[in-house]
């Protein structure tokens, strides 16, 4: 990726080698401070209607930014031979549905630091200081009538509750005011004729949450999803912030990794089809594979010539 990055030799290189030079130039990260973001931050104060933040969602998701419900691609568990979109429940900041109505100490002590955290994180962002503090607890009240209708998690493992396929008509009248099928058309997956939906009752609640939730709070909520998103490839003081809540208050972790992991890992996320030709072509010459060949066949020689037992 160093070699990538400084002298290039075709056009697939030159994307890894930008990927990583990008990834660990943080002068010019903290000089860009949330840039990349702000066309998404814009577009959340610009939100006006509560149907205004359903239109932004497939914005979001196509970004990998996951506000109220997560799609993703998986083989089609009636036929494998094909893939199926899913629609899955989502929105938390806390692990999971859980974290939001367990009342022992821990917990309490969890929501109380996940407060600070999001207060943080939007005052990171531009939130005055003395508007975070309430913003943030109405992130945490918006999340955790969000998660009072989550699937917990061994629900989430029973393939009788989470498999339930859809076509588009009954996708239409599952969450009429969510227009699902136009969220597919907006998302780019408009040549989806059947979805599979997680937990149909989420879906079908969701529009009223919404519609119950102020617009302030709402804004609060999508922006600092936005920084959550995108918090470990944003200045020091977002990303830090990140850490210290989900590294070391959830994860138990003492320190970040070195900062060339963490963009190796991110770039393998983003093009690992790209970084593992490359790999291959460094590490993995013809000539090592004429070699595994060749001591295959013999290996498959001997076992023809072995007597029978």
């Amino acid at each position: 990726l160093i070699d990538a990055a400084d002298a290039p030799q075709n056009d697939l290189d030159r994307q890894l080698g930008d990927y990583y030079a990008s990834g660990m130039d943080l002068s010019a990260i903290e000089a860009s401070g949330v840039s990349a973001i702000q066309g998404f931050l814009d577009a959340i104060d610009a939100v006006a209607t509560h149907d205004d933040v359903v239109a932004l969602l497939p914005t979001l998701h196509r970004t990998g930014i996951g506000p109220f419900f997560m799609w993703a691609t998986e083989v089609d568990h009636d036929d494998s031979s094909r893939y199926l979109l899913w629609l899955a429940q989502g929105g938390l900041g806390l692990p999971d549905r859980d974290a939001y109505f367990d009342e022992t100490p821990a917990a309490v002590s969890l929501r109380e630091a996940y407060v600070g955290h999001v207060a943080a994180q939007l005052v990171n962002v531009g939130t005055a200081h003395e508007r975070a503090a309430a913003a943030a607890d109405a992130v945490l009240d918006l999340e955790t009538r969000l998660a009072a209708h989550h699937l917990r998690k061994e629900e989430r493992r029973d393939p009788d509750r989470t498999l339930n396929r859809h076509d588009l008509p009954a996708l239409s009248t599952l969450a009429p005011p969510l227009d699902l099928p136009g969220y597919l058309l907006s998302l780019g997956a408009g040549a989806a004729t059947t979805v599979n939906v997680e937990n149909p009752a989420y879906f079908a609640a969701l529009h009223e949450v919404i519609r119950e939730t102020e617009l302030d709070a709402l804004r609060a909520y999508l922006a600092f999803h936005v920084v959550m998103a995108a918090a470990d490839a944003l200045p020091a003081a977002i990303d830090d912030e990140a850490f210290d809540f989900y590294g070391r208050r959830i994860q138990g972790k003492k320190e970040q990794k070195e900062r060339h992991k963490r963009v190796i890992s991110a770039l393998s996320s983003d093009m690992g089809e790209g970084l593992g030709q490359r790999f291959v072509e460094e590490a993995f010459p013809p000539s090592a594979k004429q070699r595994a060949v060749d001591m295959v066949e013999e290996i498959l020689a001997e076992t023809k010539m072995a007597p029978e037992p």
